[in-house]
Formats: structure tokens, sequence, C-alpha cells
């Protein structure tokens, strides 16, 4: 469409607008001078007819126009890509510092310490597997009873346990043994040893004052409260008012590898058993980790590669 603006300016305009309202494109626009092309452009995006206008030629006068030339449209696409290429390779460095951040700490830490306990101690020791993931009823339900942190102590933030947890810091131990004034619980347990259980509370059965002292210290009982408590909960959970003796053993590490029982074994024995499982883990661990590393050292270097180059581009 060729016009010279003037008295064929409102035709040309209207020609305009029913072609694209048809969806008749792309439609070459050609004036005689530069200040005519830029006159109907500017009348065309005054209208709203469009404003997908692409103007070729030399630089215009008027700068709504101007940012409509092919120069500056292809400008600002090259530097839309170059953003977006450089915040990608950006992206993708840092997500690489995270994951390599994240696996140390796996490493070093005990993040991921549990699910590579269970699947070590599945893989090389199924029967002592078994047994730890099938405890006496009664050890559920006093893990359960360790997870009543309103009673215990409400002052403080519980971390929730595990079986695995309850097993190694003996908890179940704890349960069974009398540690009121003059007594101590098993080394190394954080169940309180004072505690009647959910049912022996919820049967009336005599509680301990909900209080702490200054230090934080939960309360206690004294035996003959305590007794009664932990004789009415067996009695509730296994039909007998007996309390199960604590282990007191103190075996080596193989007969503790030949012998499955693991909530028979003393803490002693536990402390034992998961410090050898512990080792064999990290060991057998090794070369994995080692594997993983390296892909995620590699996949931070082509990162930081690409990074660098769309920097130096810039």
């Amino acid at each position: 469409m060729a016009t010279n603006i003037g008295k064929q300016s409102y035709t040309g305009i209207e020609i305009l607008r029913v072609l694209i309202a048809n969806n008749i494109r792309p439609i070459l626009l050609i004036a005689f001078t530069n200040h005519a092309l830029d006159n109907i452009i500017v009348r065309v995006l005054e209208k709203k007819i469009t404003d997908k206008i692409v103007r070729l030629g030399s630089r215009s006068a008027d700068e709504t126009v101007a940012e409509l030339s092919l120069d500056k449209i292809l400008m600002n696409v090259n530097k839309t890509r170059q953003d977006r290429a450089q915040g990608r390779a950006y992206g993708a460095m840092k997500r690489a510092e995270e994951a390599m951040k994240e696996f140390m700490g796996e490493i070093v830490g005990e993040k991921s310490r549990p699910a590579q306990f269970d699947t070590h101690l599945l893989t090389h020791y199924p029967l002592h597997h078994e047994e730890l993931n099938s405890p006496p009823f009664w050890i559920r339900e006093a893990l359960d009873d360790s997870q009543d942190h309103d009673f215990e102590h409400p002052k403080k933030q519980a971390k929730p346990k595990t079986l695995v947890d309850f097993w190694r810091e003996g908890g179940d131990l704890a349960f069974i043994t009398y540690a009121g004034p003059g007594a101590a619980a098993p080394r190394g347990s954080s169940t309180p040893a004072g505690r009647g259980g959910r049912r022996g509370r919820n049967r009336g059965s005599a509680q301990p004052n909900n209080s702490t002292d200054d230090a934080g210290t939960p309360p206690t009982m004294d035996r003959a409260t305590w007794t009664n408590a932990r004789e009415t909960f067996f009695e509730e959970i296994c039909g007998s008012r007996a309390i199960p003796p604590c282990p007191t053993t103190n075996r080596n590490i193989n007969q503790l590898l030949q012998d499955p029982q693991m909530w028979s074994m003393s803490k002693a024995e536990r402390d034992r058993l998961n410090a050898h499982l512990n080792q064999g883990m990290l060991e057998g661990s090794q070369q994995e980790q080692l594997e993983e590393f390296e892909r995620l050292k590699e996949r931070h270097r082509e990162a930081n590669v690409e990074w660098k180059e769309i920097q130096d581009k810039v």
C-alpha cells in the first residue's frame, strides 16, 4: 500500500483497519518520505488499530516510532534472550551449590542417617531389621507415651522419636527402670522413668505434678507410686502386672550380630551394636558418596563455565 499522507491519510488508515480486522497480514506500508511514514504510524497507534509494527529504513524523528525500528526491536530481543540465558545459568549454578551443600550436610550430619541405617540393617542383617521393627506391643505403647510432651515437659520443644531412636536411647529400658530420688535410668536414656503411661493415667493412676523446677527437670514419682503405675500399665497391655526385668548383659559384637533379639539387649550392648552398624553403613556408602560428589562437582563446574561465558559477552 502506498500513501503520501494528506487527503489520502484517512482512507489509508481505514483501509488498514479493515485489513487488520479481517486478519489480512502482513501488510507492507510504503510512503514517499520518512516523515509521511512516521505520521501514519503515529495515527495507527493513536487509533489503537494495532501495535504490531516494524519500521524499516533510516532513523525516525518521532521517539515513539523510533522504538518500533527493526534495529531497536532486534536489540531488545537479543537483550531479553541474553538476560534469560544469564538468569538460567545463574540459577543452575546456585542450584548446584545448594545440592552440594545439602549433600555435604548429609555426609557429616544426621539428616539422612535414619534411612541409610534402615537400608543397611535390612540388607546385611534382615533378622535384626525384622526384630527392630516388630517390638513387643508394650514398647510401642511406651514410645507413643513418650511423645506426650505436654505431660512430660510442657515448656520444652519435643523432638519426635522413631523406633530406631527409641532403641538407641534405651527408651524402653528407661520405661521399666525406676529413676526417682536415689536411682538412675540406664545411661543415655532420655525417656522419663517416673511416668505412669497413658493407660494408667486414664484409669486414674497416681500422677506426678506437672510442674518443673527452675532447671527444667521433669517431675518424678516415689518408688511405690511408680511401681503401681507401671504394674497397672502392664496389666492393661499384657494382662500381667509383672514389670519386665531390665537387661544388664554385656556381650561382644560377634555375639550381638548372631542374636537378632535387639529389644532384649542392654544399653551397653545397644551402643556397641549401633556403633558397629554405623561404621559399616559409612564404609559401605563411601564409593557411592564419592561418585555423587563428583557428579555434583561436574554439574557445578559446567554451570559456572556457562555463567562466566555469558558474563564475558555482556
